[in-house]
């Protein structure tokens, strides 16, 4: 082979892996099993898969559901993070003898819709179709919420587990706790953040109104010269909260997810795991949910996607290093411990 043919070679064969692997995630996704799970009261076909498991040992009645956080699909995967760990997480669970529903949630995998700002009450509905049954609920993220929704709206289960989740009120200020916890750890500047929280001080005050208003959002304010573009998209997002998204707004304000997941653990049967290098759910919510008497299991070397770590990825870029990483895998031993929760 000639000088330049090989220099030609070895510069195309980054761009060539790329579409191979590319090709390859879009084939997996596209062959995987489908069905349609249940129909929701709008008429959207929520898709997923009912693995049944061929183990003799085991209730051939028990049926488990594992529902991600809202931006993610069936597997844990979303457009941007490929974990499979939904995957792995079924293998486990069928070897014990128990059924498993995974589903896509509105705008992830092959369920139509836009994943962003459902109102909770949907998502809940949409538990409670597809779920009717199961004698488990395992919720991941945000899905936590769907299901402490969906069992005050008066689903049944033996046995509910919540992963990677923690509350200390409704979802808006969630939102707002998360958001600073995330700027914090991706170490903006002190004067950005505390910019942000003295307007959202402000925003949160007015909100209720506002989204119970009829008016229509007021004319966007410019940037001003030296201002920050993430004070803008911070500002572009409670704009969207408080005007485009009105719906999911009024009904985040008034559920209240610890309370009611105190109430459940006062009559339910429930199990929380928490990851040891989770950096996205945020550590005083996690207290605050202790001293509301849960208990919580920890899963270590692990982190919020149940993903293998041996330390914290805090900032973007680790994360976006570490999530991209041929090299990461799920967490064997989390997974395998939600597995055993299983009932």
């Amino acid at each position: 082979m000639s000088r330049a043919k090989s220099i030609l070679f070895l510069t195309l064969l980054p761009s060539v892996i790329v579409l191979v692997l590319f090709a390859y995630t879009y084939a997996k996704k596209w062959t995987q099993k489908d069905e349609i799970v249940a129909t929701a009261a709008d008429g959207t076909q929520i898709h997923g898969i009912r693995a049944t498991s061929g183990a003799v040992s085991g209730s051939s009645q028990s049926l488990a559901v594992f529902l991600p956080d809202p931006a993610f699909d069936r597997s844990l995967n979303s457009r941007s993070i490929e974990t499979n760990a939904g995957a792995e997480l079924e293998a486990l669970v069928l070897k014990r003898g128990i059924h498993l529903l995974r589903y896509d949630s509105r705008g992830t995998g092959r369920t139509p819709g836009v994943s962003r700002f459902v109102p909770p009450g949907i998502l809940a509905d949409d538990l409670m179709k597809a779920g009717a049954g199961a004698t488990t609920v395992i919720a991941h993220g945000d899905s936590c919420a769907t299901a402490a929704l969906a069992w005050k709206k008066g689903m049944h289960a033996k046995r509910w587990i919540f992963v990677s989740c923690a509350y200390s009120g409704n979802p808006v200020d969630e939102w707002a706790s998360r958001t600073f916890y995330s700027m914090e750890n991706s170490l903006m500047s002190e004067k950005l953040i505390q910019t942000c929280r003295k307007e959202w001080s402000a925003f949160r005050k007015d909100l209720r109104q506002t989204v119970s208003s009829k008016s229509g959002p007021p004319p966007v304010v410019p940037a001003k010269e030296g201002e920050s573009p993430d004070l803008m998209v911070f500002r572009g997002a409670m704009r969207e909260m408080a005007y485009d998204q009105k719906a999911w707004t009024r009904e985040a304000l008034d559920f209240d997810v610890m309370r009611t997941i105190v109430q459940m653990n006062q009559k339910e049967d429930i199990v929380w795991f928490v990851p040891e290098f989770d950096t996205v759910t945020v550590p005083s919510e996690v207290e605050a949910m202790k001293k509301a008497g849960l208990t919580p299991r920890p899963l270590f070397q692990t982190d919020y996607f149940l993903l293998q770590t041996d330390s914290p990825r805090r900032t973007s870029m680790e994360r976006i290093f570490f999530l991209k990483s041929p090299f990461t895998r799920p967490s064997s031993s989390a997974l395998l411990a939600i597995a055993d929760a299983v009932k």
